[in-house]
């Protein structure tokens, strides 16, 4: 992948993409934020609307700067959604690039912690010896366009390979080393200050900066997010013969969930390997590796907050062993032989399901974690998050006011979003213990 501008310098912009418009602006759109959701979203501009001018503002000084987690898992709602922001061609490198998906593989693998066995005759929605409530909800309305269809494979997708597929065609757009202050609305639209102590306008800013959102955290300060009180360990493996011939084939050949009930709080595992398919783009592709998350409650732990969330790399890779020393021998070889530089262990957080209602006038709007961040436990944050691109640009092209439509996206985003929110809720509660919505604290 070509490098984006390391001098930080937006190009593409200055170049001259810059003409035409959206609803008769011919300032651009500016979009805080080079994550999943500011990406997508400037590629369904490029896509949908070719004229229009945007400008793309990312906090870290390169592309890269942090680690961006390991797998994204995106089923037919995601797919299609990130199918209608790319191009044709996009879209088959990405395609190409994504790991492979067993085929006939049922949705989820159950397995006890403890034994190793597979748990028969469970849904995802049931953890192995203890009723615990549906997963499903009532369908929130579709985003306009987006075709589901169900009978497709799922997109299993590194987060890094990701990320360097969307900005693909974006380098010149982005700007790094841009931190938001704050945004000032103007009679033609918004202006946004950065720290360096330049300035910008444009039509419209679309939030796309994070859970911790700046943009959000000004423009609707109510909108708050909560601790779900999760602390996870994130891992990797790479698959070696090694690791197959003690770990076993089965485990590594699909998703699984282990369930480890002895304490009074469920803790679990996720375990997916990652293998990637042997084409034209297998050189630029990392080694096949196995992603686990441990999901647990922050009070199964000993250590307090303050200590748990600094642990460096080997001592997070150390707690996942103690975390598992009970569990069955396969699970061992797992933690045992991963790679210890990759460990971390982070907290959890997510809005509630009632995302409020702000001012569309402003000219300002959310897109992503942003707008809801949630835990990952309901498999679709970033399935959401593309969502909210696609409806965000389609919304755009319609009759109506530009603040009309934007504030069409946003009531369309709260209904969706509400309903995996609660999945998230519902999934959190079988995974790790999370208690109700409405028990969690919030975080400043």
């Amino acid at each position: 992948m070509d490098s984006p501008n390391a001098n930080g310098h937006a190009n593409g912009y200055a170049n001259g993409h810059t003409n035409g418009h959206t609803n008769g602006h011919t300032k651009p759109i500016l979009i805080l934020g080079a994550g999943i959701s500011g990406l997508c979203f400037a590629q369904a501009l490029r896509k949908n609307h070719p004229t229009t001018p945007f400008r793309i503002f990312e906090r870290d000084a390169v592309f890269n700067q942090r680690t961006q987690g390991y797998r994204v898992r995106l089923e037919s709602t995601g797919r299609d959604a990130l199918n209608a922001c790319l191009s044709e061609e996009l879209f088959d490198r990405l395609e190409k690039s994504c790991a492979q998906v067993p085929k006939g593989m049922g949705p989820v693998r159950l397995l006890d912690a403890l034994t190793g066995e597979i748990c028969e005759g469970l849904s995802f929605g049931d953890a192995p010896g203890r009723k615990v409530e549906s997963m499903g909800s009532e369908p929130a309305p579709e985003a306009p366009d987006i075709v589901i269809e169900t009978d497709k494979v799922a997109l299993n997708l590194d987060r890094t390979v990701l990320r360097g597929v969307l900005i693909r065609g974006l380098e010149d757009y982005v700007e790094f080393g841009k931190e938001f202050v704050r945004f000032e609305t103007t009679t033609e639209g918004v202006k946004v200050q950065f720290a360096d102590g330049s300035e910008v306008e444009g039509c419209l800013l679309v939030g796309a900066d994070g859970a911790r959102s700046k943009v959000r955290k000004q423009l609707v300060p109510e909108h708050e997010i909560v601790d779900t009180g999760g602390r996870f360990i994130y891992g990797k493996t790479m698959i070696t013969p090694q690791l197959l011939e003690k770990y076993g084939n089965k485990p590594s050949e699909g998703l699984s969930m282990v369930f480890d009930r002895t304490g009074e709080v469920t803790t679990s595992l996720i375990v997916e390997p990652v293998r990637f398919k042997d084409n034209e783009f297998r050189s630029d592709l990392p080694e096949d590796y196995i992603y686990w998350l441990i999901l647990a409650r922050g009070d199964q732990f000993e250590a307090d907050d303050e200590k748990l969330l600094r642990l460096p790399p080997d001592e997070a890779a150390a707690l996942s062993r103690k975390s598992s020393a009970n569990w069955h021998s396969s699970f061992h070889t797992l933690f045992e032989l991963q790679d210890v530089a990759k460990a971390s262990i982070i907290r959890i957080i997510s809005v509630r399901p009632d995302i409020p209602v702000w001012d569309s006038s402003k000219h300002v709007t959310l897109i992503g974690d942003a707008a809801h961040a949630m835990s990952p436990t309901a498999g679709a944050g970033a399935t959401t998050a593309i969502r909210d691109a696609v409806t965000l640009s389609q919304v755009l092209s319609e009759q109506g006011s530009f603040v009309e439509n934007v504030a069409k996206y946003e009531s369309l985003m709260r209904a969706y979003a509400r309903e995996v929110l609660n999945r998230s809720s519902k999934g959190g509660k079988l995974l790790f213990g999370m208690r109700p919505f409405e028990e969690l604290k919030a975080l400043s």
